[in-house]
């Protein structure tokens, strides 16, 4: 994924896929994501699919496509190495959780006008 830049609106496409590498049906789900600065550390942005940032790309998810969408106020702050990932809650205790990796943010390289 290439490296996000801070302070801007930034959208995060995911593609959750079961083990075997098919579409993982998401339907009836409710998605958490979250980025922290390690794998162990509490989270610094929470996002979920109640209208919170995280939305079906088709719902209602049968494709596991997905979109994060931050703001620029959200990611002004951002800079550097982060660790992401989302969960699908089905209900009656029925989860998975996707550790999707690193995320890099970096300040613009184009100057202000």
């Amino acid at each position: 994924m290439a490296n996000q830049i801070a302070g801007t609106n930034i959208e995060i496409d995911l593609t959750l896929q079961t083990e075997a590498a098919a579409a993982q049906d998401l339907t009836g789900a409710t998605l958490t994501w979250r980025l922290a600065r390690a794998y162990s550390v509490p989270s610094i942005l929470n996002r979920d699919s109640g209208g919170n940032g995280v939305t079906f790309v088709n719902p209602p998810g049968v494709d596991g496509l997905v979109t994060v969408a931050l703001t620029p106020v959200e990611s002004l702050d951002l800079q550097g190495t982060y660790y992401h990932e989302i969960k699908a809650d089905y209900g009656g205790g029925n989860e998975k959780t996707w550790q999707l990796g690193t995320l890099v943010f970096v300040e613009s390289s184009v100057g202000a006008d």
